[in-house]
């Protein structure tokens, strides 16, 4: 079954995302979307909020390595950071495209209470 043109959501909440973790995809009734290999997210809006001393960092892994490498980087955001400070993103009408079957993922550089979000468009390789 195709997911194109399906808006997806994810979430993750955490105490410390010093090692990266995969954000899982939802559709609007919260069932599981997987990203087919032909196939990309277009982002609309992220939402990244932390208190930790680092940076907090949205990327899509395209080769599965878990590092932030060239053009994978959705968003980041951080500094030193001892209150609850946040950064709303809205792409408006130049969205960024990930990768071909490039699987969200979020990471910091140092512990503390962190929540990464985001919505985006599932599209197909015949739009990228």
């Amino acid at each position: 079954m195709s997911n194109r043109n399906v808006i997806v959501h994810s979430n993750v909440e955490s105490a410390d995302l010093t090692a990266p973790v995969e954000m899982v995809l939802y559709d609007r009734d919260g069932a599981v979307v997987t990203l087919a290999a032909d196939e990309r997210l277009v982002f609309d809006s992220v939402y990244l909020v932390g208190v930790f001393t680092g940076t907090l960092t949205l990327f899509c892994d395209a080769d599965d390595d878990n590092a932030v490498d060239a053009g994978e980087e959705v968003a980041t955001f951080g500094g030193n950071i001892s209150f609850p400070v946040g950064a709303s993103l809205s792409f408006g009408n130049s969205p960024w495209q990930g990768q071909l079957g490039a699987k969200p993922h979020v990471i910091s550089d140092a512990s503390g209470d962190a929540t990464a979000s985001f919505t985006a468009r599932v599209i197909g390789d015949e739009y990228g």
